[in-house]
């Protein structure tokens, strides 16, 4: 799978499932630590992308973690910017690796 993305808001995590997907990636959001963890310790994606909600003290874990996987860590910086926005400058070049 491409994308494994945490945040701590359902509402944005399943918005951002489904713009992404729309853009012809897979995608998977969960908005706990432990569904993340559990997620990355299946070896299936290649991409995680941290919400801008989720907490400091959680994001060592989340990398150690997708760091022992392979995963490449993405941290959001939205900036103001919608979701929409933000994953077609940010998350999508990166998905297509450029």
């Amino acid at each position: 799978m491409d994308l494994l993305i945490i945040g701590r808001s359902r509402n944005t995590v399943d918005a951002a499932v489904e713009r992404v997907r729309a853009a012809g990636f897979s995608a998977r959001g969960v908005t706990t630590d432990d569904e993340a963890l559990a997620a990355l310790d299946t070896g299936e994606f290649a991409h995680l992308l941290i919400g801008g909600g989720v907490e400091k003290r959680s994001r060592p874990a989340l990398k150690e973690v997708a760091g022992r996987h392979g995963v490449a860590v993405h941290e959001a910086r939205r900036h103001g910017r919608d979701v929409a926005d933000y994953l077609e400058q940010e998350v999508y070049p990166r998905l297509r690796g450029a």
